[in-house]
């Protein structure tokens, strides 16, 4: 996962079922239209997210310390917990979280490609939104950099005291989560961009410059 990939999935139109058919409809169909209506059917349920009661709470509890966050300084930002028993849609849930916010924050940038914008004069960077990864259950600090500078599109090899600068760079945390899900994302509330390597961006920019500014909360989930 990427941050091009993440943009792909998070603006791709929701799963359109298609029509219902009698039993009398489906025998007139031919075979290979029948194999397509199942074809089709199948996929719709596939990417169908069923909303639940359960959850709307959670997210908008989610929403409430995001924003509390975006008002608090470094250093005092508050981490989001999210544990349930195994097989319950943790990682559903978070994902389409983190997906909605993707859309909100970007707004008007929304369609096509990834929006992008100018750190500084002479060099472009995308804008990325939020940062997701997965990440075992065992990982330590050099993993989760590794994660988050691969997302970014940086190079995520080195010691830890350089992915750590590196990423701190990247993200000003204002959140943190973290739920047996093991999954992460890196989200930023008051907008600030992100700063991604673009195929626009000067080659003799360090890595330091290019990756100020970026994320403003972390959520680990």
């Amino acid at each position: 996962m990427d941050a091009r990939i993440w943009h792909a999935q998070a603006t791709t139109a929701p799963a359109t079922m298609p029509s219902p058919l009698t039993a009398e409809q489906c025998g007139a169909l031919t075979s290979n239209e029948r194999h397509r209506y199942v074809h089709d059917l199948q996929d719709s349920f596939e990417r169908l997210l069923l909303p639940r009661a359960q959850t709307e709470p959670v997210q908008s509890g989610m929403d409430r310390i995001l924003r509390k966050n975006a008002r608090q300084r470094p250093g005092a930002k508050r981490m989001i917990m999210l544990d349930a028993p195994f097989a319950t849609g943790k990682s559903t849930m978070v994902k389409d979280w983190a997906q909605g916010r993707h859309r909100d924050w970007l707004g008007e940038e929304l369609s096509g490609d990834p929006p992008t914008w100018r750190p500084q004069p002479g060099m472009t960077a995308d804008l990325v939104p939020v940062v997701y990864a997965t990440l075992r259950s065992a990982s330590k600090v050099k993993e989760v950099n590794a994660q988050i500078l691969a997302f970014l599109g940086y190079p995520n090899e080195g010691v830890k005291r350089v992915t750590t600068t590196m990423v701190v760079a990247a993200c000003s945390p204002t959140v943190c989560g973290y739920s047996s899900s093991m999954m992460s994302t890196c989200s930023r509330p008051d907008r600030s961009p992100a700063a991604r390597p673009s195929t626009t961006s000067s080659s003799s920019t360090p890595n330091s410059a290019r990756l100020a500014a970026a994320c403003s909360s972390l959520a680990l989930t």
